[in-house]
């Protein structure tokens, strides 16, 4: 499986990573079929775990049911068939720190 590196070089992912990388993948995945669904959706902290992943996810005073969650599994399909390019890129550290606030939660200065 190929991946993509923190300094956008891609490579061969080493057999035993692969489930991680493909859980990380996953929770970001998640995180954008939830913004598609809820703009106003606030992310905080996201990891891929041994066995899954999820996102912590403030939406204000909305109660996900599961008919929500059956609405982002298909989002989620929705997504991983338009087959985004996945792009990395480096900013300064304040424009770094603006997008992230601007899409998340909170995040320390």
């Amino acid at each position: 499986m190929k991946v993509i590196y923190s300094n956008g070089t891609v490579g061969e992912c080493a057999p035993e990573e692969e489930l991680h990388i493909l859980r990380h993948t996953a929770a970001h995945v998640m995180a954008q079929a939830i913004k598609r669904l809820w703009p106003e959706a606030k992310f905080a902290y996201g990891p891929a775990t041994e066995k899954g992943f999820y996102y912590d996810v403030d939406l204000g005073d909305v109660k996900l049911t599961d008919e929500d969650l059956q609405k982002i599994e298909a989002e989620m399909k929705k997504i991983t068939k338009e087959n985004l390019p996945l792009k990395s890129y480096i900013l300064p550290r304040d424009q770094a720190i603006a997008l992230m606030q601007s899409t998340c939660a909170s995040v320390p200065t």
